[in-house]
């Protein structure tokens, strides 16, 4: 190596190495420490519990109020569904992300550990997503790119910085691809794709859907197929485990109210249309389009383009049938099918600037001058395609203010932690999009307003005066007016938390 060489190839390491701490630091100074919503309020409540216990609880305000099993769904917060025993109640999400969490919560403690599980995934998928494209023959620039251009996509960013299962999903369906790929060389390998498959899974169900490029990624024999059988057995394993405690059967999932109903074939344009714009508008068309169009370049062996093919196609297929959707949020189900969008985009990218300096070198010309001069151009259109799409990345990221995130969310803690300080212990909190966080922060009964009936409501609010208890409501705007129609009777706003408000039941 001569010593130029050497020194371009520090000065790359340096400059890599630069870019991963700064999108480190990015990450780190917006990252959001909130149980916020049902879905992060949910993984972590369920974190908890598998350090904490119990995982399958009683529904005690039902016995303590003299109230019937019937009660039982009014007082399940949003992240939780009926246990496997009668009045009981237990977490609804996959055990994947919380057994992160946990893990993370064991070494760093529980003020950030588990909130740490999805941004060190983020930058770990860099890393995967760059071997992938080495592994599929891409260049080491090539390959940089598509770190970059994974590491920019706005929904990849949103949910780095929150305690999601997304990206995790994401990183565990890159290592099980990528694992596959090496297992063409060494065998070994076939065994860490199972096991990343399995975890997957259990961060995921729909991860599942994995299955279809690993087997055009996995070499055709039969013993690489037993390895990676039993390398994700282990996971199948506790995915059942976790089924029979929660839910009473192994195949019983918490989605199981979600899911009813919920795939229709009516669906599918609708959809298709929605996830076609947004990725669109996150990616510039180009790439999109790249994947379906990858299939007939014959430069690429057959078996890596129906890999391509085949990991996208069935996240597209299935999230197509799902119930639509109107947030642009939901792109965030396709992060681990994502990889497949940009590799093709990339293989392309390289065999179209190939193709035309192929042509550009048959050419005849004067002088070798003019030809020098011509190869420039297909490469620096390469180039510009490239900063076009990060450019697209880069605007969407700031019109739609995702870095903001940590600010919204920390409302969640402050109205649940100055409600916890402020109400009696014999308090029970009416509450719907704000029931998971509460549960985190507070040990309050809490009852879903929009779970309610007035009837129901009349009897809840007789037994609790009987007892002593007070009835309180901690709501977001967009809920004060509605949630009246389902509890009536004398509430008055007692305090505000920014734009969260505090209700109290006043009887006459």
């Amino acid at each position: 190596m001569s010593p130029m060489a050497g020194g371009k190839k520090i000065i790359a390491a340096f400059f890599i190495a630069a870019v991963l701490i700064y999108y480190g630091w990015l990450l780190g100074t917006n990252l959001c420490t909130v149980a916020g919503g049902s879905d992060s309020s949910g993984y972590l409540n369920f974190a908890r519990r598998l350090r904490n216990g119990p995982l399958v609880e009683p529904v005690k305000t039902v016995e303590a109020l003299g109230l019937s099993e019937e009660f039982r769904p009014l007082f399940q917060p949003i992240g939780f569904t009926r246990g496997s025993r009668s009045q009981t109640i237990a977490p609804a999400y996959p055990p994947g992300l919380p057994l992160h969490m946990a893990a993370l919560a064991a070494i760093l403690g529980w003020k950030i550990g588990p909130f740490l599980v999805s941004p060190l995934a983020a930058l770990a998928g860099l890393f995967l997503i760059y071997g992938l494209a080495r592994q599929l023959g891409l260049s080491r620039p090539l390959s940089l790119v598509g770190g970059c251009v994974l590491a920019a996509f706005p929904a990849y960013l949103f949910i780095a910085v929150q305690p999601l299962s997304d990206v995790l999903a994401s990183f565990w369906g890159m290592f099980a691809v990528l694992a596959a790929l090496l297992s063409r060389k060494r065998a070994g390998w076939a065994w860490a794709a199972g096991a990343a498959f399995g975890l997957g899974v259990l961060v995921r169900p729909s991860n599942m859907l994995i299955l279809f490029p690993l087997l055009w990624a996995l070499p055709s024999k039969p013993k690489i197929f037993l390895k990676f059988f039993f390398g994700g057995f282990f996971f199948g394993f506790v995915q059942f485990f976790f089924n029979r405690v929660l839910y009473g059967s192994v195949f019983t999932t918490g989605y199981r109210e979600e899911a009813a109903g919920a795939f229709a074939i009516r669906n599918f344009p609708t959809l298709f249309l929605f996830f076609g714009r947004w990725l669109s508008r996150m990616l510039t068309p180009l790439v999109p389009l790249a994947w379906p169009a990858l299939i007939a370049d014959r430069n690429v062996p057959r078996r890596d383009r129906l890999l391509l093919v085949f990991w996208f196609a069935p996240f597209l297929i299935f999230y197509g049938l799902y119930q639509p959707f109107e947030s642009w949020t939901f792109v965030r189900f396709f992060l681990p099918a994502l990889p497949a969008l940009i590799l093709s985009a990339l293989l392309l990218l390289r065999d179209g600037t190939n193709y035309a300096l192929e042509k550009i070198r048959a050419a005849r010309f004067r002088d070798s001058k003019t030809r020098e001069i011509l190869a420039w151009i297909p490469r620096v259109m390469a180039g510009l395609l490239v900063v076009l799409v990060v450019h697209a990345e880069i605007g969407q990221v700031k019109k739609l203010k995702l870095l903001d995130v940590n600010e919204f969310e920390s409302v969640y803690e402050q109205s649940c932690l100055a409600v916890k300080g402020r109400l009696p212990e014999t308090s029970i909190l009416v509450s719907g999009q704000l029931s998971g966080a509460l549960t985190f922060y507070t040990h309050f009964p809490i009852c879903l307003w929009d779970s309610l009936r007035p009837q129901s409501f009349f009897l809840l609010q007789q037994k609790a005066a009987l007892r002593g208890w007070g009835l309180y409501a901690l709501l977001f705007p967009s809920e004060e007016k509605e949630f009246q129609n389902f509890a009536p009777g004398p509430w008055e706003k007692i305090e505000s938390y920014r734009f969260v408000s505090l209700w109290q039941y006043k009887p006459k």
